[in-house]
Order: C-alpha cells, then structure tokens, then sequence
C-alpha cells in the first residue's frame, strides 16, 4: 500500500464530502430497509457467542415475517462498509497525508478502516452461510462470526479514535503553527 496513493484519491475535501454523503445516504436506506429490527438487534445477533441467541432472534423474526429484512440489511451492508470505510480512509488521509510522518505509521493509521471492512466482509459472510442453515444449530459458525464482528468494532473504534486524535492533532496545529 502506497501511502502517496492513498493520499491522492482519498484525502481531497470532495472525496471527503461524497463519503459523508454515502454515508448518510446508505444510513438512512439501511434504516428502512430492516425497520422494524433496530440496531441493537443486530448487535446481539453479532455479538451473540452461542447459536441459541442468535436462533432465538432469527426465529422470532421468521414469525413476525421480518427476516427478509435482516437478509436484505445484510446486502445494504456491503455497500454500507464501503461508505463507512471510505469516510474514515477519506478523514484519515486528509490529516495523516499533511504530516511528515514516517511511511511506516501512515499505514498503520490508513489500514484500520480497511482491517475493519475486511472483518465486516467476513463477518456478513458467515452470517449469510448461518441463516443458509438456519433453524439448524450452528454453533462454531457463531463463534467465527461473532470473533470477526469483535474484530470489525475493535478497529471500527480505532479508526474512530484515530480521526478524533488526529483532528485534535490538526485543530492543535492549525491554531499554534506547529508542525510535525
């Protein structure tokens, strides 16, 4: 990964400004797409370590006749994570590419976004082969998913942390002139 790439494509003030865009575009069309399952629903269901939990969710939401939802939200969530990690690609450049930082811890910064993405992709996948399954027990496919969902928030927070950092980084900057 080329940092001077990265910097090119994502950290302009228009690219940053679509992906605030999609963001809040794919947000509110994820919103009615599952409504009425809300988004501590999906928590549980990601972070539910047994499969009687997360059975316990897809049955009620098979009887309320709502699981279409959560398999169409779970399609939305693909184009989801390319807008959530594009804005934190996107915010991250825009503050890491205007420092003299080393190579090095640059990509470090830029991959969390993009770590994170990656465990959506597979955290989704797994819950695409679970409801494949379902009412079947599937335990150890519960585990997995639920290990690559921590995972995903693991660096979802990161990345988050990064950008509230560097943002004070970057005001501390732009207000006494230091530079790094």
């Amino acid at each position: 990964m080329n940092t001077s790439a990265i910097c090119k494509r994502f950290s302009s003030s228009v690219v940053l400004f679509v992906f605030v865009g999609a963001y809040l575009l794919t947000s509110y069309v994820m919103g009615l797409i599952t409504n009425p399952i809300t988004f501590d629903d999906f928590i549980n269901v990601e972070l539910s370590f047994n499969s009687q939990d997360a059975i316990a969710y897809y049955t009620d939401w098979a009887q309320r006749g709502i699981m279409s939802k959560y398999f169409w939200g779970l399609v939305w969530d693909f184009v989801y994570m390319i807008a959530y990690g594009g804005l934190l690609l996107s915010v991250l450049s825009f503050w890491i590419c205007k420092t003299s930082w080393k190579e090095f811890t640059k990509k470090v910064y830029l991959s969390l976004p993009v770590i994170a993405v990656i465990f959506d992709v597979l955290e989704n996948v797994m819950e695409f082969v679970i409801l494949a399954k379902f009412p079947q027990n599937v335990e150890g496919l519960v585990k997995i998913s639920t290990t690559f969902s921590l995972i995903k928030w693991i660096f979802v927070g990161l990345s988050i942390f990064a950008v509230v950092l560097l943002g004070i980084r970057y005001i501390f900057v732009y207000l006494f002139g230091k530079k790094s």
